[in-house]
């Protein structure tokens, strides 16, 4: 019990202070519906809570325009900081919220809200950093260990 509640924990401070969720976000929107546990049975069984009627929403397939994703950039001399837009076909299709470089893996690297449609992992994209386009793809969430095994060594 004590380790599942670490791990929500861990989860919970991580998007806080990452400000990943905040009033415009919500679970399915930054991949962590797993985390929460928001209903007894599938007919919705639970008291009221704040947010019940958009994570029903979500539930039923009418969820949120955008999910939260990784990518990795295709630059060298500078990485995104925020509030980027991120390009597909030349339309607006999202925007960065954080980025940076990761130098354990060596790669720029950037995290953003894209539409739900193009949420793909491998799916090509492109970004501007400082006014200027790069290529950038969407990987899995964790670059580094996506399996967490490093930490459990």
């Amino acid at each position: 019990m004590i380790n599942l509640f670490k791990k929500y924990l861990l989860v919970l401070l991580i998007f806080v202070f990452s400000e990943k969720v905040n009033a415009q976000t919500i679970t399915l929107t930054c991949n962590v519906k797993s985390h929460f546990k928001l209903y007894k049975n599938e007919n919705w069984q639970k008291n009221d809570f704040i947010g019940k009627n958009a994570s029903y929403l979500e539930k039923s397939g009418n969820g949120p325009n955008q999910k939260l994703v990784t990518l990795e950039v295709d630059s060298s001399d500078s990485d995104a900081s925020g509030f980027e837009p991120i390009w597909k076909n030349g339309k607006r299709v999202g925007f960065i919220t954080s980025g940076g470089y990761g130098h354990r893996v060596q790669k720029s690297l950037a995290m953003g809200l894209i539409n739900t449609d193009l949420a793909e992992s491998g799916q090509e994209i492109d970004v501007h950093i400082v006014g200027k386009e790069k290529k950038a793809k969407i990987i899995p969430v964790s670059p580094y260990d996506p399996k967490g095994e490093l930490m459990r060594a």
